[in-house]
């Protein structure tokens, strides 16, 4: 890895893991373009898994989209703002974003996925 990367950190299960944001196997943690700022979220709602991408949004909210129903999400709150799903809310993961040395500090056991020259 490289001197200072980013990584989300995931409690799950009672589990940590850490995923360098470019790489999340099963997982999208979407991003806040303007902050940097990350979220993770379970994909599932009413029993559909939802895939995502980013989509234009209004200065200063970053929004992505589902493939499934075309609703638009606020990628920090995890709530729809429009669409088939207006209204939902995803729900939250236990994350932490951070370097990966400063995760690694406190969480010297975390499995660790994605590239590791990345």
């Amino acid at each position: 890895m490289t001197s200072h990367p980013n990584l989300a950190g995931i409690t799950s299960n009672s589990a940590l893991t850490e995923h360098p944001p470019h790489h999340r196997p099963g997982l999208r943690g979407p991003i806040d373009p303007t902050s940097e700022s990350r979220a993770a979220f379970v994909r599932r709602v009413d029993g559909r898994t939802l895939t995502f991408e980013p989509a234009p949004g209004s200065p200063g909210v970053a929004l992505i989209r589902d493939g499934e129903t075309g609703s638009l999400w606020q990628v920090l709150t995890g709530q729809a703002v429009e669409g088939e799903l207006f209204g939902e809310r995803l729900e939250r993961l236990p994350s932490h974003y951070s370097f990966w040395f400063a995760w690694s500090d406190f969480h010297p056991r975390t499995e660790l996925y994605g590239d590791a020259t990345a």
